[in-house]
């Protein structure tokens, strides 16, 4: 690399992510540190209602009114914003992915209005969901904001997005590594120093953000959410039958929910039930729910420690596995604002209860029942969301554990995901993603166009491999055309994407889609100079 091309990098490639990781971290850190601690009071509060309730059965009534009020309000805030409906994330990963379109000064407050009404009702669902949409929000405004006077800085729009949803994950969590794991392996299914550095930096200072802040006000997700499970008996290879005994039964149990959770979709889906309707079912089914079985409602964290504690026996925990599993299915299908992480941890964690159980009666030593409610927990979230590697992170920065027993989850995890795969179940959140799509892209014709693009100087996509450029959406590169030493025209691939991009290079792009002008459009952000912009600051992309 000589000096020019070193000066450029720094300029068009280290400077952006450093400027815009600072903005979106201490935006996100501030922003989802003050939103999980007013989740975790509205949780509280909700608790407590609830057991008001139930010691004062005469006002139930009132219950009933109050969720079917807080239902109505929660269908007109989904009417003005779409986006906020369900877990967060799928969405998010759409608009990561380029698919889907994000209103973030209208998603923003919504979403958080809206997942405060869920929670406040006790919807069995979680905050992380919502978190990563929120984070998602920021990254998208930071680069709204940034853009005036360089319009080509809108093709870091989607890597600014992954850095505000990877700094809310991370935040949310207290799991910096994990959020960054979680930008490559779950959002994109891809590793690119594009992603990774974006990510990398929101993340490390959205996570000093929220630490600074918690340590100023003595409040704030603590540095170890599970405490419960700090000491952890050390497996040896005489409880290798039960380790691969679990991953088995974990792989099975992971498949049967992500086949319930998508019969359970595609039904609704199909349904003409008015979501209103649905929205309304979903809140009245959580009340009736919080007032016969108050560990059924909630994120579930309370359900976790009381497992590790041992406080909950083998009949209380079926009934609960089986109340869960319903009410997270059907809340999370009924339309209403509210994520899958910590839910999922919670039956993994209710699962791995029974499981210990199981064992100890098989002969097992009693001390490894936490280690097999941590690994369940461990293996649920990553065979069903298929993220094992992002699970096991979590699970460790969660708890500070898994150091000696690093193994044992590795296995059951291999087994679980090896089981899933081998049914080939659609992951859950590229179900709710494709149903997104499908209802957003309904009657639209979608077609083959061709383009030819030339780099030109100052361009984003100047001095970067081809594959680190997030492309549009159903858009690949499928010839370079260059010219011999004869002036004759040839046509290369470039198969593995490595392949360096130079001023003057030509591209020809292939993408399946139903508005070329907008394709086209985002081509010009990744390609064109910014003086292109500056000569037409109406740019839409209609001379393509």
């Amino acid at each position: 690399m000589n000096v020019k091309q070193f000066l450029s990098y720094i300029r068009y490639t280290l400077f952006p992510i450093i400027v815009y990781g600072i903005a979106i971290g201490l935006a996100t850190g501030t922003i989802i540190w003050a939103y999980s601690l007013t989740v975790e009071f509205i949780s509280e509060q909700s608790a407590n209602i609830y057991a008001f309730f139930r010691a004062n059965p005469v006002y139930v009534p009132l219950l009933f009114l109050s969720l079917a009020t807080l239902a109505v309000i929660s269908y007109f805030i989904i009417l003005l914003a779409p986006e906020v409906t369900g877990s967060g994330v799928p969405y998010s990963e759409g608009v990561m992915r380029g698919l889907l379109p994000l209103r973030w000064l209208i998603a923003l407050p919504a979403m958080i209005l809206n997942s405060f009404i869920s929670f406040i009702a006790g919807i069995p669902l979680g905050s992380e969901g919502p978190s990563i949409l929120i984070g998602s929000c920021i990254g998208s405004g930071s680069n709204d904001i940034a853009i005036k006077g360089n319009r080509t800085r809108l093709a870091w729009k989607r890597q600014s997005i992954t850095g505000g949803a990877s700094a809310a994950f991370a935040v949310a969590f207290n799991a910096p590594l994990a959020g960054i794991i979680f930008a490559l392996e779950e959002i994109h299914k891809r590793f690119s120093p594009m992603i990774l550095l974006p990510a990398s930096a929101s993340v490390i200072v959205a996570s000093i953000t929220a630490n600074v802040l918690t340590a100023l006000t003595g409040h704030g997700i603590s540095e170890v959410i599970f405490t419960e499970f700090n000491m952890l008996a050390e497996p040896t290879f005489r409880e290798l039958p039960f380790l691969a005994l679990l991953g088995l039964m974990m792989g099975l149990f992971s498949v049967l929910f992500s086949l319930l959770y998508n019969t359970v979709a595609t039904g609704m889906n199909k349904t003409k039930i008015p979501a209103w309707l649905k929205i309304l079912a979903v809140f009245l089914l959580t009340g009736i729910a919080g007032l016969f079985v108050a560990d059924s409602i909630g994120s579930g964290g309370n359900v976790i420690r009381k497992i590790a504690l041992m406080q909950l026996e083998w009949q209380p925990l079926l009934l609960l596995l089986c109340i869960k599993l319903i009410l997270v299915v059907f809340c999370s299908n009924g339309g209403v604002t509210g994520g899958l992480f910590f839910p999922t941890l919670a039956i993994g964690a209710i699962f791995g209860g029974l499981t210990a159980k199981l064992f100890i009666a098989m002969g097992m030593n009693g001390d490894f029942y936490n280690m097999i409610v941590l690994i369940s927990m461990c293996a649920f979230l990553g065979g069903v969301m298929r993220s094992p590697i992002t699970a096991v992170v979590l699970i460790i920065e969660m708890t500070n554990t898994l150091t000696n027993d690093f193994w044992a989850t590795c296995l059951v995890i291999l087994l679980a995901y090896f089981i899933v795969e081998l049914f080939n179940v659609e992951p859950i959140y590229d179900k709710l993603l494709g149903t997104i799509l499908g209802k957003r892209n309904a009657g639209k014709k979608k077609k083959l166009v061709e383009y030819e693009i030339e780099i030109e100087e100052n361009s984003f996509a100047v001095g970067r491999s081809v594959r680190d450029i997030l492309w549009p959406a159903n858009a690949l590169v499928i010839k370079v055309k260059e010219t011999d030493s004869q002036g004759n025209i040839i046509y290369r691939m470039d198969k593995d994407g490595e392949r360096k991009i130079h001023v003057g290079d030509k591209f020809v792009i292939q993408a399946e889609t139903s508005d070329p002008k907008e394709i086209y459009k985002q081509l010009c952000y990744i390609v064109k100079r910014p003086e292109f912009f500056n000569a037409s600051p109406e740019f839409d992309g209609k001379n393509a």
